[in-house]
């Protein structure tokens, strides 16, 4: 459980956002635990209709990720 600077519980969704507005791919590693135990991605901009057969459906802390060119990647904490 995530809580604030006076221990109340943060109750609320997270989300990643990976952003990459160079011309070739990029690679980011998803943080660790104290982020989220599990990320769904809900946006790709390469991929609006999140079709791509071969990217997991879900990611973990320390996963590396590959986001294409010139694109928006939004990965939403399952908790």
């Amino acid at each position: 459980m995530i809580v604030d600077a006076l221990g109340e519980p943060i109750v609320d969704d997270s989300f990643l956002l990976l952003f990459n507005p160079l011309l070739q791919t990029v690679t980011f590693t998803v943080p660790d635990q104290t982020y989220g135990n599990s990320w769904e991605v809900v946006v790709d901009t390469a991929d609006p209709l999140l079709a791509t057969p071969d990217r997991p459906a879900t990611v973990k802390p320390g996963d590396i990720v590959d986001v294409a060119a010139q694109t928006v990647l939004v990965l939403h904490n399952l908790y």
